[in-house]
């Protein structure tokens, strides 16, 4: 009996083209990823308020645990700009009145996604993947970016400001108070530019690393006065405990929710995204399992809270990249760096980290995408651009919130008022179609169809669209078809209200019949007592069958 492919993706690859044929695929795109990944990572420790060695720290933990667990090929994780703008807010009010603590602070809400992250996966709530919509997600994506923005503009431009909040930080602007000094705007502008410029013409080439060697240099030649990055210690993981307290836990377990959500759903939809070889099927548990195990291991290690970043997702597979391998290579590079390579890293500008920063936000604008909805639904348009402007105006933590609100309302909305029509048959060719499409209506019988699951928010509707059909289409009906081919599955609710709409019918001298319920609509109905109430005889596994014996029955 053959032995089964492991389901990881590392491990499948493995079994599937063997170490050699790996590395000789796989090489140049890992290498490729570590020279975007080191400036990154340090560019997105300096983003939450940590020393830039704690951004390798958690590349360094987080890949080999994705490598091991997770489903898919290409996923670039460790340091990401959204999560780790999300987890600097969370802690920020909290580290306010002690700046002794963001670390510890950002390691234990590490630790408090990566336990919630295994907890969910043990409950297989992967399905929470499809929690938000693209509106939503187009919209609090904008508000990231525009918070990163804002965010970089003063360790970008050598100053700072005096207010917390983006609104705040552009009155500053707009009054004249926020004063830029002109060699680190003038780095940090050249490092932003640079990575656009090659982003745009030459995807493949490591604009991130190549800026900032440039910036370094410049600086360097020309003495000017810029902040450096200085010596980078301790960025070799030492696994511990965070301190935690209970008032603390309590502080940011909400949050920790928000991140996991955001986190878990970004990892998703990037790894679809980029996958090239539709026989690969990712494992949402799977990928929540890894999510929380490379959270836990950042946690331990004094890190922050880690996620996947498109660009280097993307990157191994324009590479031609087969598997995880691609990413133990970058790892690998990313140790002989530190090993090998340290002092050159403590040159690095601090003005231009904030330009790999601030290009990182400026990429994830997508007026495109906006402009897409406009065409398409102007609803749409408008949960986008709410939500964007909340996440901008009240905060990111807020914006999660206000982001699985308005896709809860969306998936009620929709479901509360789903589309519904009366059959007729149709020749050419032969079945059961809309109305609207031309046919053969029945004048004796009425066939309904309603395209939602049953439940507590439209079973009134169902009532009232029936009722509409039955008085537009004739007076003469003496049957009824139910198609139930459109309903998944019904509530309690719906039952009742479904049981005392058949007994009125009939009451009328209406026949009721029910075509296409399946199996779990079907046990539905001889839990709550409808099935008594229909008749077994009544229900029907096509429409056609219904309809002969509704006719049969006249």
């Amino acid at each position: 009996m053959p032995r089964a492919v492991p389901t990881t993706g590392l491990r499948r690859a493995v079994h599937r083209y063997g170490i050699r044929s790996l590395l000789r695929s796989d090489t140049t795109a890992g290498l490729t990823v570590a020279a975007m990944l080191i400036p990154q990572a340090m560019a997105y420790a300096e983003l939450g308020g940590l020393d830039p060695a704690i951004g390798l720290r958690v590349a360094l933990v987080t890949i080999p645990v994705y490598g091991l667990l997770g489903s898919s090929r290409f996923l670039g994780v460790g340091p990401e700009p959204g999560t780790a703008v999300l987890a600097a807010s969370i802690v920020a009010p909290i580290a306010a009145s002690d700046p002794t603590r963001p670390a510890e602070l950002m390691a234990t809400l590490a630790l408090c996604v990566g336990v919630l992250g295994v907890a969910a996966s043990l409950l297989r709530l992967g399905v929470l993947a499809e929690l938000l919509s693209a509106p939503v997600l187009i919209g609090y994506v904008t508000g990231v970016a525009i918070t990163l923005v804002v965010s970089q503009l003063a360790p970008l431009t050598g100053t700072s400001f005096s207010a917390s909040s983006v609104p705040e930080r552009l009155l500053e602007i707009v009054d004249g108070s926020f004063t830029p000094e002109l060699a680190a705007t003038a780095v940090g502008a050249g490092v932003t530019a640079t990575i656009l410029v090659l982003r745009d013409r030459a995807p493949q080439v490591p604009g991130a690393l190549l800026a900032l060697g440039g910036a370094a240099g410049v600086v360097a030649v020309f003495d000017l006065d810029v902040a450096r990055v200085g010596p980078v210690d301790g960025a070799f993981p030492v696994p511990g405990f965070p301190p935690i307290e209970a008032d603390t836990l309590r502080t940011v377990l909400p949050g920790a929710v928000g991140v996991l959500l955001i986190g878990f759903t970004d990892n998703v939809l990037t790894a679809r995204a980029v996958e090239t070889d539709q026989r690969v099927a990712l494992d949402a548990d799977a990928e929540m399992r890894a999510l929380g195990a490379m959270n836990i291991a950042a946690g331990l290690s004094g890190g922050f809270v880690a996620s996947s970043s498109a660009s280097r997702s993307a990157t191994p597979a324009l590479l031609g990249a087969r598997s995880q391998v691609s990413a133990l290579i970058s790892w690998v590079a990313v140790v002989l760096v530190l090993l090998l390579g340290r002092d050159a890293l403590t040159v690095i500008p601090i003005p231009a980290l904030a330009g790999v920063v601030m290009a990182a936000g400026i990429g994830l604008l997508a007026p495109s995408s906006f402009r897409r909805l406009a065409r398409q639904d102007n609803a749409e348009l408008a949960l986008a651009l709410g939500t964007g402007g909340l996440a901008v105006v009240a905060g990111l933590l807020i914006g999660v919130g206000a982001a699985v609100l308005a896709s809860m309302v969306l998936v009620m909305t929709r479901l509360g008022r789903p589309h519904d029509d009366f059959l007729v048959w149709s020749d050419d060719p032969p079945g059961w179609v809309s109305a609207a499409h031309g046919g053969t209506p029945d004048a004796r019988i009425l066939v309904f169809r309603f395209d939602a699951p049953l439940f507590f928010a439209n079973a009134r509707l169902y009532e009232r669209r029936l009722r509409s059909h039955l008085e537009a289409t004739s007076a003469t009906e003496d049957g009824v078809v139910l198609d139930f081919e459109g309903i998944g599955s019904i509530d309690i609710t719906a039952s009742d209200h479904l049981d005392t709409l058949v007994l009125a019918l009939r009451s009328e001298g209406l026949s009721v019949r029910v075509a296409r319920a399946n199996d779990a609509v079907r046990r539905a109905f001889e839990r709550s007592g409808l099935q008594e109430t229909i008749g077994a005889t009544h229900l029907h596994p096509t429409i056609a069958d219904a309809v002969a014996a509704a006719r049969r029955e006249r």
